[in-house]
Order: structure tokens, then sequence, then C-alpha cells
């Protein structure tokens, strides 16, 4: 058992004015106050018992303290006088001395490293503290020799790097540290001047920001919002979604309140901010009768959140975005064919602009970065949903009664065929059940999966998206819908497009919702005759299934072999969805039924 202590008694001067409102370390990321993030990691680390200093807006702290879930474990030290990250210890030296070792945390500083390594990496018999450190080139003042050793004199062979406020300590550190003010660094100097050793613990390949500033305060919530697959984050107790247009990052905290209709892009409105006036603002944080602005250069970065592994960059001067696929993606030619033939036939998709065969590279209009799913991150009334996806069904439909053509027999557009269904649902097997779950998989499933992808693959196509998720459905400013990533489109059986809409584990739609949307679609299409709406009915059931397993499967690939691990936040909604889709098959296919019944009973679903 060891201690734990967060120091977060600075003023936070750099981070005015919003520190006047709200002390540094109670910041909100994403609906929870830094310092939170900070006790949480402490206690995954097996950390029970954490002290902390205080000092700047005690009144504050004492407000969110009452309540806090892990009031019982929270030691507060309060300072009179603001006495450093040295002497906040030594004053709080009777609760670290009462255990051999205990660490320190900055309250400032968001980490996604797990502390019980930097524990497992300290040999209280060799040091007398481990740093953990990191590579920024741009601040890197510690000097670490080649055993990997804090060093007070640099020499050959020795590299900078930078404390990460993070660090274990043995409890003698106390006795280099002085009553009254001091910095932690004069502690180890007089430690290793004593013959004292202090070992350093390399985190560079983790996510660490020092929210010492406005600017790397904002980019540290749009990094989490970009880590997590999100562009928009916005509490669940903010009603006036119906005001906000919106582009770009979106945070809104909780308590917040808007009277007129108003624009924000990339921008975080801070808690409890009531915004009485029409506005219309960009690349700022917004509070109470104070707007800051951020630099420009936080946001540029890489566009995407999804699965591809292509990678797009904007150039808002020329008002285009250019993609860059790895070379021999086997897609981009499709990718190239497909926005030639769709721009002509008035399916609404980006212009291509120009491309470059040989290098892969392709640069299209910018139809701007609101997708569906970041749409509806802000709270809507059903009928608001409606008439969104309504939209979006009327450009499906577009695409689904293109006539067959000179052009389209040319195109030799792929088909969703047999093969192309079992390799979806072999994809889901090999990834999900057993990649992810790690189930054992009877030979009786994969006889029921060749009865699914039987009856997918007989069913009437048309061309079809193939991957029509929300986050492929962009809504302009002038709320016309626009879709991406249709390389993979096929011919194959309109009812995949309208499963991968309606039951779509991104989104979190009513029941009700899922079934009207897809109604939508039947009646609209039905108007315009040669419509088989028994067909469809019972193509949709297969198809869902089908769509469903993919998606699962895909998750499970991203998280695992490709590192997004976002993906998986969207798992149980999906196994959730799977098991609604496959209750009228479950007699057909029992032993895939059985497999997701199982399913339910994992970490993974909803409970």
């Amino acid at each position: 058992m060891i201690n734990g202590f967060i120091l977060a008694a600075g003023f936070g001067n750099r981070l005015r004015p919003i520190t006047d409102f709200i002390p540094k370390p109670l910041l909100p990321i994403l609906g929870k106050p830094i310092i939170d993030y900070v006790i949480n990691s402490l206690i995954s680390a097996q950390i029970k018992d954490i002290g902390l200093n205080l000092h700047y807006r005690q009144d504050v702290f004492d407000n969110w303290l009452t309540n806090h879930k892990h009031k019982s474990l929270l030691h507060v030290f309060f300072e009179k006088e603001i006495l450093g990250t040295g002497g906040a210890l030594k004053n709080a030296e009777p609760f670290l001395s009462s255990r051999g070792l205990f660490v320190t945390h900055n309250a400032d500083v968001f980490c996604n490293f797990d502390i019980l390594k930097l524990i497992n990496a300290h040999d209280d018999k060799r040091y007398i503290a481990t740093l953990a450190v990191v590579d920024h080139p741009q601040i890197n003042t510690l000097t670490i020799d080649e055993n990997g050793f804090l060093s007070i004199d640099p020499a050959k062979g020795c590299k900078k790097k930078t404390f990460t406020g993070i660090a274990v300590y043995s409890n003698m550190i106390l006795d280099f540290i002085p009553k009254g003010f001091s910095s932690i660094t004069d502690a180890w100097s007089k430690a290793m001047q004593s013959g004292f050793v202090i070992n350093t613990f390399d985190i560079s390949d983790c996510y660490w920001s020092d929210i010492g500033s406005i600017d790397n305060y904002a980019k540290t919530i749009f990094d989490v919002l970009q880590r997590e697959g999100k562009r928009v984050y916005v509490s669940c107790d903010f009603k006036e979604c119906h005001y906000v247009d919106y582009e770009g990052f979106l945070v809104i905290e909780r308590g917040c309140s808007l009277e007129h209709p108003s624009r924000f892009k990339d921008c975080i409105i801070l808690p409890k901010t009531r915004i009485d006036k029409v506005m219309d603002v960009s690349s700022c944080i917004v509070g109470n009768d104070f707007v800051v602005n951020l630099q420009e250069d936080i946001l540029y970065r890489p566009l995407g959140t999804g699965g591809s592994n292509r990678s797009f960059f904007r150039d808002r001067a020329q008002n285009v975005v250019s993609m860059f696929c790895p070379k021999g993606d086997s897609d981009f030619d499709w990718h190239i064919r497909l926005a030639q033939y769709f721009y002509k036939n008035n399916i609404s998709i980006p212009r291509l602009i120009s491309y470059i065969q040989d290098e892969y590279i392709a640069v299209f209009e910018d139809v701007g970065d609101l997708s569906l799913y970041d749409w509806l991150c802000c709270q809507r009334d059903d009928d608001e949903v409606i008439q969104m996806y309504s939209r979006v069904i009327d450009e499906i439909i577009k695409l689904h009664t293109l006539c067959e053509d000179d052009d389209l027999r040319t195109l030799g557009l792929r088909q969703f065929d047999y093969q192309y269904f079992r390799w979806e649902t072999d994809y889901f097997i090999e990834n999900f059940v057993r990649g992810l779950l790690k189930f054992d998989v009877d030979k009786s499933v994969y006889h029921d999966l060749d009865l699914i992808a039987k009856r997918a693959s007989s069913f009437q196509k048309t061309i079809i998206h193939r991957d029509l998720q929300s986050q492929n459905i962009m809504i302009k400013s002038d709320k016309s819908i626009v879709f991406i990533d249709y390389q993979s489109a096929r011919m194959g059986p309109p009812a995949y497009d309208i499963a991968s809409l309606c039951f779509d584990p991104y989104v979190k739609l009513p029941d009700i919702l899922r079934n009207e949307i897809c109604d939508i679609y039947i009646s609209k299409r039905a108007s315009l005759g040669d419509f088989d709406e028994t067909s469809f009915r019972q193509s949709i059931q297969i198809c869902k299934v089908q769509r469903l397993m993919q998606a699962l499967g895909a998750y499970a690939f991203l998280s695992i072999k490709r590192g997004k691990k976002h993906f998986i936040q969207h798992i149980p909604s999906g196994i959730y969805l799977l098991k609604i889709a496959f209750s009228e098959l479950k007699d057909e296919c029992p032993s895939v039924f059985s497999l997701i019944q199982k399913m339910t009973d994992s970490q993974f679903s909803l409970r």
C-alpha cells in the first residue's frame, strides 16, 4: 500500500480569465474536472489514500468535495501561503511518511498512462525517486544519463527529457525538503549530491498534456474528443440544441443556456455559461461575459475519426480536402471512378477536383465536417430527428434508383454476392467472436451463417453505398446531405444500406424511431413504383443481422489490430441491436442465436 498526493494549489495565472471563476484543477474535460481524471488514475493504480494541497479558491473546492464519490479517500492539506512543489510535500509529511512510498501527480496534467507501471518500475532499494518523463523537444529540460538516471551535469551520452509531473518517491525524499516554500527540483539536486539515485521512466508512447495555458487546455479537449472518435460533446442537461448551428469541434459543458440562435465553430462553452445574445464565433472558449480566442494552429490536424487508414487534410483557403491513400490501396481506383460516376448522375458526394493516380492522392470539394453522428450528439426532439433522416433517405433513394446504363455497365461495379456476405461473417467470427471475446465457435454456427448469406444474396440488387452509417453522412451548412466514404459501393440489396442507417450502433436512437425511419424509406420508395414492399421487409431482417455482424467485426479489428480503442465504446450497442435483430431468425439459425445470447453475458453487453 502506498499513498498518493495531488498538487492542486496553484493560481493558474496563464489560464485567466477562466481561472478567475474556475480553479485550474476543476476545469472540465468533457464533463469531468481534470482532477477527477487524476483521482481515477491513482485509484486504478491501487492507491487508496490521496492527499491534495489547496490554496486558491478553497470555497469552490469545498463545494466540489461535499458530494464527491471518493470523498472518504481524499485528505486535504490547506496552505495559507503557496508552498511550491517541494513545500507542499513537506507540509503533508506525516501523511506521506506513513508508508514507504508515495506517488505525486500534478492536478493540471492529463495523461492516459497506467501509474501502476511507474510504481512497478521503481526499486525502493536503489532509487529515492522514479520520475515519469516524456520527450518534448520544445520543453525538454531534464538531463538523463545513458542509464536513464537523472543527472546533475550534462555529459556525453546524456539526453534531454521533460518531467510529466508524475513521480513515485521513497519517503526519504522528505528529508531533503525544508519547511516553507521550495521546489521539488531542489530536493532532487540535494538527494543526488548526497549519493541517492533518481531514476526515470519514459512514457512518451502515452498521451500526455500539461494544461498550463488556455491553448493547451483547448488542445487537450480537442485531442481527447478526437481520440474518442468524436468532434462534439454536449452535456445532457443542455436543452437548446435547436438554437445551435455548429461545425468542427464543439463542447458545451453542464449548466449552459442559450437564448438565441447562434453559430459555433471549434468552440468550448464553459460550465454555467448563459448566452443571452446572438453569437457567431469560431476558435474560442466562451464563458460568462468573456470570449477567449484560440491560436488557429491547434486546430490544424488530420481530419476523420473513423476506421480508414487514409489521411485527410483541409486547405481552408482553397476550400478543398486532400486525401492521401496508402500506396497500392486497391480502393483508390474505385474511389475515383465512383466519384466521377456518382457526380455525373447527381448523387450527392463531394466534387472530385483532381487526382494523381500514381501517388494515390485526390483533392475533393470541402463539404465541412459536421456528420450526422456529430449532429446527433446534441439532443434533438423526435420530429427534428425524423426530418433530418428523411432528407438522408431522399438522397439514398436517388442512389438506389439509378437506372442501369452503358456507363454503369462499363463501370463493372463489384457484386455483393454470397462470397462477400460470407467474407463479412467470417470477419465477424475471427475478429469479434474469436479475437475479442475469445469464444470457441461450433461448426453449426457456420451452417447458420451460410444460410444467412444465401438468403441475403438472393434479394434483388441495386447500387448501394455499403457503409451508410452516421459518420459517412455529412450535413452541409445549408442542411443538404452529402455521402462520403463510398469507395466500397456495390451492387447489393438496398436493405443493407437501410440497415446500416437505421440500426447504426454509433447513434442512440429509440427503437421506435429506428423502425419509423425504415418505414419512411419504404413509403418514399414505394411512391416511385416498381417496389416490392413485402420482399424488402423480408430482406431488411436478414440485412440487419448481416450488417451488425460486420460492424462488430470491424470494431474488434480496428481496436485490436489498428489500436483505435475508441471503437470499443460502440460494441455494447452493437450487441444489443444484433440480439434484437436476430429475434425473428432464432428458430432458423439456433446456433448463431445461442452465440449471440452468450455475447449478452460478456463484459461488453449493455446492462
